[in-house]
């Protein structure tokens, strides 16, 4: 099953992510994909991307 980890900070997939929307964006296609799992380093300081993706993110989080 292909894993992505995120450091909302700094990675993707290993590909630097420069904004917050870029983040987004990436999270949201990763979900889309079938046998996905996708780990999110939640902290203070970032946005809240569970409300922003709906129920996508309910099984993960």
């Amino acid at each position: 099953m292909p894993v992505l980890a995120i450091d909302a900070a700094t990675m993707v997939s290993s590909a630097a992510v420069a904004t917050e929307e870029r983040l987004l964006s990436e999270v949201t296609m990763q979900l889309k994909k079938p046998q996905s799992e996708v780990l999110i380093k939640w902290e203070p300081h970032t946005r809240d991307f569970s409300r922003e993706l709906g129920d996508q993110t309910s099984q993960y989080v």
